[in-house]
């Protein structure tokens, strides 16, 4: 289930745009045999697979300049690896990845009509990813800075 609120306003010459999206999954399964459906593997819960997750933002805006912050919501999940049907009997909860917020931070100026200058801060809180063989559900390099510049021609 997917869920998802937008709200608009401006007071004086700032504008503001706030948005939250959430998704809640109740079940995942993967049957391998199509005329034995018997045989499921369930993947909620397992890495990249939570039940909870979610993404919101909130926007300033004040003629050409703007500023974003987003948080990310990542629920628990099993490490990847793990059969979410094993985990406990196998390894307990230290298969068990914990909840994670992510946070990033953006700018952009529109220098003039044909220029913006945009930048950011990606993980600010330089999270890292979970131990495991995949890079998730931060990148590896951690806090990630960048600056950039459109032109229109």
């Amino acid at each position: 289930m997917d869920a998802t609120i937008a709200y608009n306003f401006a007071l004086g010459e700032n504008r503001f745009a706030l948005r939250a999206t959430a998704n809640w999954t109740d079940k995942l399964n993967q049957f391998f045999d199509p005329v034995n459906p018997d045989i499921v593997d369930p993947e909620l819960g397992e890495t990249g697979f939570p039940e909870w997750s979610g993404v919101g933002s909130a926007t300033w805006s004040n003629g050409p300049y703007s500023l974003t912050y987003r948080l990310q919501y990542i629920g628990e999940q099993a490490l990847a690896g793990v059969e979410i049907e094993r985990q406990d009997v196998e390894f307990g909860p230290t298969a068990t990845a914990p909840e994670y917020f992510v946070h990033d931070v953006s700018f952009s100026i529109d220098a003039t009509e044909r220029f913006t200058f945009y930048g950011g801060v990606n993980n600010l809180t330089d999270k890292e990813p979970y131990l495991n063989r995949a890079s998730y559900p931060v990148s590896p390099v951690g806090r990630f800075f960048f600056l950039s510049a459109r032109a229109k021609f």
